[in-house]
């Protein structure tokens, strides 16, 4: 983790009187803010087979930014230096999903919080026993994120011909370009498998370019005057198959590491690895062959 003192400040000063006083400022302050912690950072992350370094890092630059992430660790808790081993991350920069730090190392330095590492062997009526002891507690906080491999759920539905998509998803996490679901015509969703970059970015500009592709998918529609739009399964397939092919090659793949990214399956089925240039590309223009319109 990194800290970013202008993380959730109101823009002020220069950049403010620039947004305010040039029309175009915007929209280039956005793409250099997504350049900078986005499509710049992508190939840090890819795989170098060659690497002489796997255990810390996946190439020479995303080597440079685990020391430089290091360091900023190790500024942090300079005070209390046994705790480094215990919070400096084993795997590569974004084996799992990079945070940004607004107060969580300075708190571990107070002298009212204690942090456990050891493994949680057993909740009781009292506490939580871990492999080093029996800790008594008031209340215990259950932080453990979110399951990415079930998408749509506890939604029940019923596709073309019957076809249970509840299942059909447990079974094969799969969607077109993250959006579009075999066996379910007019059906659109969204964020969905494979349909979230990882590398950078925002959720609103995911779902902006995911409903910008929708739209177009519905512009489509009303233009061919169809009434039923559905993804080819041919389609869903061979999407999917190149994505994780090419999700091969980077560190979110990488054995032995619990992410979000794969849930609790043994493969990535959550991001896709693409440029956030290429997805809002490709938002603008859906490919209209791999669907079956009428």
């Amino acid at each position: 983790m990194l800290s970013y003192p202008q993380y959730g400040k109101a823009l002020s000063g220069t950049e403010r009187m620039l947004i305010d006083k040039i029309p175009t400022y915007l929209s280039w302050f956005r793409f250099r803010q997504f350049w900078q912690i986005g499509d710049a950072i992508l190939p840090t992350l890819r795989i170098d087979p060659d690497w002489p370094y796997p255990e810390r890092s996946v190439n020479a630059a995303n080597d440079k930014l685990r020391g430089q992430l290091t360091e900023y660790v190790k500024i942090q808790l300079s005070e209390r230096p046994e705790l480094i081993e215990k919070v400096l991350p084993t795997y590569p920069p974004y084996g799992k999903r990079l945070l940004l730090d607004n107060g969580w190392y300075q708190a571990l330095l107070r002298d009212d919080v204690r942090l456990i590492t050891e493994p949680i062997q057993r909740i009781t009526t009292d506490g939580i026993t871990t492999s080093a002891g029996h800790e008594k507690v008031d209340v215990i906080v259950f932080a453990s994120g979110f399951d990415t491999g079930r998408v749509l759920w506890p939604i029940q539905v019923t596709g073309r011909g019957g076809v249970n998509v509840r299942k059909q998803l447990d079974e094969r996490l799969e969607a077109y370009q993250g959006v579009a679901l075999e066996h379910c015509p007019n059906l659109f969703i969204t964020p969905g498998p494979n349909g979230t970059p990882g590398h950078g970015g925002s959720g609103i500009f995911f779902a902006e370019c995911q409903v910008g592709y929708i739209i177009e998918c519905l512009r489509a529609m009303f233009d061919h005057k169809w009434k039923r739009m559905e993804i080819r399964g041919e389609a869903v397939r061979a999407f999917v198959d190149e994505v994780s092919a090419e999700l091969k090659h980077y560190v979110w793949s990488l054995p032995g590491i619990s992410n979000w990214f794969r849930g609790t399956r043994d493969q990535v089925t959550a991001i896709i690895p693409k440029r956030l240039i290429d997805l809002w590309q490709e938002g603008k223009a859906p490919r209209l062959d791999d669907y079956i319109g009428g």
